[in-house]
């Protein structure tokens, strides 16, 4: 009741509070109290439960996960990954994706369904995952290192209609409105669909359209521009979902 009230003094647009499905009985209350001290009731966002794939954590049967024990077993599962692909240990890098793989598993499912954690899922390069976004945004970086500066005057979009070109350059059209959309909904979920579709638009690109090898110098600078613009807003969207950086993978 201290905190809402503490929360309501602060005169923000929103005041909302998150809390899980088995706590709807006490927001009730809580708002009844709140209500009736003359403040106004917090909008609620219930979400359910986050279990690991052994089950649900209990307090009573001794199996609540602590966040910090979590989180360093997921650096090292995330730095044993990267061993495995690149033959070498970064734990830098390793605690971004970690953090990253994390976020976004829980992110990703709509607030009234179960969150079943799996770290091998979690972690996978490959798929809806954090690891798999990351991957493709330091491709981008990757091609980016090798472009030389580019006059943006000189570029004709006009160039760009291939079936994937066009895909991406929907997709990026799609990016305001879906923010916007997960916004009013208080659905984090609507952004990782939207990146994770991103990133696959941007892969099927890849294989199908050379950026650098082209015999049309025109037809480069406007595909590098098209990817520039693609590493922009998975910037964006990994920002709004929390999700770290990694120039490299």
């Amino acid at each position: 009741v201290a905190y809402t009230i503490w929360k309501c003094n602060h005169n923000a647009d929103k005041n909302i509070i998150i809390l899980g499905q088995d706590q709807q009985l006490y927001f009730k209350q809580v708002s009844a109290i709140v209500e009736e001290l003359g403040y106004e009731s917090p909008e609620v966002v219930h979400y359910a439960f986050v279990m690991l794939v052994e089950g649900k954590m209990s307090t009573r049967q001794g199996t609540v996960v602590l966040l910090e024990d979590f989180m360093g077993e997921a650096v090292i599962k995330a730095d044993k990954a990267i061993i495995e692909r690149e033959k070498l240990s970064d734990i830098e890098r390793a605690k971004k994706v970690a953090y990253s793989a994390v976020k976004y598993s829980m992110e990703k499912i709509s607030t009234e369904r179960n969150v079943i954690f799996d770290w091998e899922q979690a972690l996978n390069f490959e798929g809806d995952t954090a690891p798999y976004l990351l991957y493709s945004y330091a491709r981008i970086n990757s091609i980016l290192s090798k472009c030389e500066y580019i006059n943006e005057k000189e570029i004709n979009c006009a160039l760009l209609d291939h079936s994937t070109e066009i895909e991406l350059i929907s997709s990026l059209y799609d990016f305001p409105k879906t923010v916007q959309k997960a916004k009013l909904e208080y659905s984090p979920h609507v952004i990782t669909h939207y990146a994770f579709d991103l990133a696959k638009k941007f892969s099927m690109f890849y294989h199908e359209c050379s950026v650098l090898n082209t015999e049309n110098v025109a037809l480069t600078k406007a595909r590098v521009k098209l990817i520039k613009c693609v590493k922009q807003v998975m910037e964006n969207a990994f920002n709004i979902l929390g999700l770290q950086l990694v120039e490299h993978m």
